[in-house]
């Protein structure tokens, strides 16, 4: 029953409320008091029954019922695990599944939140079988006839046996054994691009890349949230392959070849489904159907044909009749990111675009993820067919304004802003695009106006012109480092990425999530980094400086969780924490200032440094010698400092600006590196991934999962 003021007050008898009313309602009053604590006490008491279950309880509660089944926390760096009220709900039933493979998978999966694949090795050995349980599908003997299957040989899916590796698996080189089980994990996640504008390189020939790069397609992942069975290739994020590819249209056109129906034959489609294509490919506004697409190397370019004759099945030996013809529209290389058009068609007037998934570490740079920094109202939209981005400067004038682009399409041709005083102007890619700028931006200054780049790809340079003083703020951009010539090679780009140091310029300049080529700017500009990758492409290049040979200073610098993959010349180093300088620092000011928790080069001119790589690792070296050499020399001291220097080296999985991992650093980059941000994790743009922390609570897991005397090793597919 609720006790609300008005059903206590009905309770009592007509004349004590007759007499309430005419002294002006102190009863009612009190009661109305009453009824609020009555209310907070019987609020509290359903909150008691409600402690008592893990799906109702008060956040409070949640370690307490947790510590009742013995769960241990976690590193809260995953959304499954972020808070442990789901994680302890489904403890129990991940114990009942305890030491299987499959709630391995699961537990990988929901506490790193990438997509996991456990292998039981032991299963994969070729030995002596017994008789009584034989296992016909685990022959000793690779069928080369067999290329569905050899594709993916030592991969996560390798179903061919292997004689035994005696080697330990906890270090990654053993793995076939008795005791060996393998979790294999995808870092790279797969972005979505929708309606994108595929680049063209010549004739009939195009990227899915809008800037010309190669680049492999990734398949999207039909991920389940319950693992009702072992992942597939269907379910992760793994580049796609031609062979896998090709069989499957292939057989699909030989079904329509014997007279199935489209909607029958593709029901055994797997990457081609209606649902979620991995990818597909349109003249204007048309689709061009699966069964008309050719899966082939496109190294070389070589044009497709226009049809392919097919056999029906069943057709008899002696049966001269010709065979049903199948037509063409496009050719597709998943590996290189290619597409090209049979001989003599007509691509007159015809956009080609283009849906498909590529990989990538992390939200980072211009691409179509969810962000949360989009401004609103919109003042101005662009879109394919609509106005233009010109036509939406003009609307907005010298005013505040907020312009939007809502498609991921290409926009051709330099670009100019003209900004008017203390103007506020916002240009934003919409909610899952990645809109493309294919030429310079060009923004002449207004003094106190603000300028904001948000989720745009730049294949050229961003220049500043003027001297008056006025902030640039680049939020989830990419302005390409390197331009591709006409046989898709890469080199360097011949003008910074981003050009700010006109005669007397002062202003800000700021970047977010944001991936950069080389940056010039004056002395009096101060720079800003958060988690942002800036790459001079050539060795011993400069990344930042008040001119491009880097003698000249830029001026304050201040950088968060940044990579830098060249040397750096500044004024003032204000701070750096949890960066990584691949190349030397020099700052012409050294009495301010910090870096905490970075990798810096020896020779760099920097202010104090607080536990940074390699002089700490250098340095912890030398006092343990000395601890246990009393007497150990110089030159010895200095062999010492050497080899640990030489140990200490980022080691990449690419710098190849396109690649999926570029800017990743390799499972094989030393342990000091890989942990040594603040917080554990490793320095630079991928910070906040928080890779060790991920790789942690999966031994921590598996330590409560594992059977009895098997071993676990972690291994990176991507």
């Amino acid at each position: 029953m609720t006790m609300d003021a008005e059903t206590l007050y009905r309770l009592l008898p007509a004349l004590y409320r007759l007499r309430d009313e005419e002294q002006g309602g102190p009863l009612k009053a009190l009661l109305s008091v009453i009824a609020e604590q009555a209310a907070a006490i019987e609020e509290d008491l359903e909150q008691l029954y409600d402690d008592h279950f893990i799906e109702t309880c008060a956040d409070w509660a949640v370690p307490y019922i947790g510590d009742l089944i013995g769960y241990r926390g976690l590193h809260g760096v995953a959304a499954k695990v972020s808070s442990p009220r789901a994680e302890v709900a489904n403890t129990i039933g991940y114990r009942r599944r305890k030491g299987t493979a499959s709630v391995l998978e699961q537990l990988a999966g929901d506490v790193t939140g990438w997509n996991a694949r456990c292998v039981e090795f032991f299963q994969l050995l070729a030995t002596t079988q017994y008789l009584n349980h034989l296992r016909p599908g685990h022959p000793a003997m690779a069928d080369l006839r067999r290329q569905a299957t050899l594709q993916y040989l030592e991969t996560p899916f390798d179903r061919t046996a292997h004689t035994v590796n005696v080697r330990r698996i906890f270090s990654g080189r053993g793995k076939h054994n008795i005791p060996n089980v393998g979790l294999f994990f995808w870092r790279l996640r797969p972005y979505r691009v929708t309606r994108g504008t595929a680049k063209l390189v010549k004739e009939g020939c195009y990227t899915f890349h809008p800037l010309g790069l190669d680049g492999p397609l990734f398949n999207p992942g039909q991920g389940e949230e319950e693992i009702e069975h072992l992942a597939e290739p269907v379910n992760v994020p793994d580049p796609l392959r031609r062979r896998i590819l090709y069989d499957e249209l292939e057989s699909f056109r030989q079904l329509l070849a014997d007279g199935k129906t489209e909607a029958a034959a593709s029901q055994g489609l797997t990457y081609f489904s209606s649902r979620l294509p991995v990818f597909q490919i349109f003249k204007n506004a048309t689709a061009i159907p699966a069964a008309e697409i050719l899966i082939c190397d496109l190294s070389e370019w070589r044009r497709p044909p226009n049809q392919l004759a097919y056999r029906p099945t069943g057709k008899r030996f002696n049966d001269n009749s010709p065979d049903p013809k199948l037509p063409i529209q496009v050719a597709v290389d998943p590996l290189l990111g290619r597409l090209a058009f049979p001989a003599g068609t007509n691509l007159a007037n015809v956009q080609i675009t283009v849906n498909y998934s590529y990989g990538f570490s992390d939200d980072l740079g211009g691409g179509p993820y969810k962000k949360d920094t989009l401004v609103s109202p919109v003042s101005a939209r662009v879109s394919a067919g609509g106005s233009t981005l010109p036509q939406a400067l003009a609307s907005v004038g010298t005013g505040d304004g907020v312009i939007q682009i809502d498609d991921s399409a290409t926009l051709d041709g330099n670009l100019t802003i003209t900004l008017g005083p203390q103007q506020d102007l916002v240009i934003q890619a919409n909610e899952g695009t990645r809109p493309v700028i294919n030429g310079a931006v060009t923004i002449v200054s207004a003094p106190g106006a603000e300028v904001t780049l948000d989720g745009l790809m730049i294949a050229k340079m961003v220049r500043v012109t003027g001297a008056e003083q006025m902030m640039l703020t680049l939020r989830h951009c990419t302005l390409s480092p390197v331009e591709v010539a006409g046989d898709l090679t890469t080199k360097p780009l011949a003008t910074p990425s981003i050009r700010w140091n006109d005669a007397g310029v002062h202003g800000t300049l700021i970047l977010d999530r944001s991936v950069s080529g080389r940056i010039v700017v004056g002395s009096d500009v101060r720079v800003s980094l958060g988690n942002s990758l800036v790459d001079a492409v050539q060795e011993g290049g400069v990344v930042l400086a008040g001119s491009e040979d880097g003698r000249e200073p830029a001026g304050n610098l201040r950088t968060l969780g940044s990579t830098w993959l060249g040397s750096v010349h500044v004024r003032q180093l204000e701070s750096a924490e949890q960066s990584l300088f691949l190349g030397p620092v020099t700052c012409d000011q050294t009495q301010t200032g910090c870096v905490r928790f970075s990798y810096v080069p020896l020779e760099s001119q920097v202010p104090r440094r607080y536990r940074c790589q390699p002089d700490f690792a250098i340095r912890q070296a030398m006092e343990e010698a000395k601890t246990r050499h009393p007497g150990i020399s110089a030159s010895e001291l200095e062999q010492i400092a050497a080899r640990t220097k030489a140990r200490l080296q980022p080691v990449w999985t690419s710098r190849q600006f396109g690649h999926p991992g570029y800017g990743q650093l390799h499972g094989s980059c030393h342990v000091e590196i890989r942990t040594g941000a603040e917080d554990g994790s490793e320095v630079g743009v991928f910070h906040q991934v928080f890779q060790s922390q991920r790789e942690s609570n999966v031994r921590t897991r598996l330590a409560e999962y594992l059977r009895l005397g098997l071993e676990t090793g972690l291994f990176y597919v991507t």
